[in-house]
């Protein structure tokens, strides 16, 4: 296995996040807050990962309130919109492209304007989507795409998707692997409680991306998933310190 650092190109918006942990949400109560806290998310939830080099390239901006609920490993967004791009912002992507990384990836690309030149979407490798609109209007945006990450809920989005990418459904009970309909390998975890999940599915590309490209598809199936769990607890253990 090379142990090279993998150059990672990643386009989203600036997520500003405002966490708040609880151990369970109730609708329509007062809930307490457990603790508060503030941060970048979305494609910032890629960092200090092990074999990547992050560079990335924010395309707007968004302010986020997650609710992080610990006993059932749930996470709840509630999201608006605080800035569109701008120019500096379309000039650090044009430089980011043109230096030739080894990956692009965009997150979520049902939540970010993108240019609308076709020569941009032949750069860009794998995307994420965060919603559950149309998969078929994002055609042009993954034609060209070599994986797709969703949510495993998600799934019947894509029965009558006709696309030639790899889909990469995922889930707290593991992940597998869809092309041209079949599902071409799979792999099952045990879900944990208690975690706090908040950035998983963004941790959980950055993880397969890395294996997927210094090993193959059925390794990476093998192993993203408690990879990504490990990256979790570590990053809740030093939350609590």
């Amino acid at each position: 296995m090379s142990t090279s650092e993998i150059d990672l190109h990643l386009i989203g918006k600036k997520y500003l996040d405002t966490l708040v942990y609880i151990d369970r949400l109730d609708l329509s109560e007062t809930n307490e807050a457990k603790e508060s806290s503030e941060g970048l998310g979305g494609i910032y939830n890629i960092k200090d990962i092990e074999g990547l080099n992050p560079r990335y390239s924010p395309i707007g901006e968004k302010k986020a309130v997650v609710i992080s609920e610990e006993l059932e490993s749930r996470r709840t967004s509630i999201v608006k919109d605080s800035k569109r791009l701008d120019m500096s912002e379309t000039y650090n992507l044009c430089r980011n492209i043109l230096s030739k990384p080894d990956w692009t990836h965009v997150a979520y690309v049902d939540d970010v304007e993108l240019p609308r030149a076709n020569q941009f979407f032949k750069v860009i490798d794998s995307v994420d989507f965060c919603t559950n609109k149309d998969r078929g209007t994002f055609k042009n945006e993954l034609d060209n795409c070599t994986v797709i990450f969703d949510s495993r809920e998600r799934k019947a989005l894509y029965q009558t998707a006709d696309l030639n990418s790899i889909i990469i459904l995922h889930d707290p009970e593991g992940c597998e692997a869809i092309f041209r309909g079949e599902s071409v390998c799979s792999h099952k975890i045990d879900a944990i409680e208690g975690m706090r999940v908040n950035g998983a599915g963004d941790i959980f590309a950055g993880v397969f991306i890395r294996q997927f490209m210094r090993t193959n598809l059925h390794e990476a199936i093998e192993s993203a998933c408690e990879m990504t769990t490990d990256i979790l607890k570590q990053r809740q253990q030093n939350e609590e310190i």
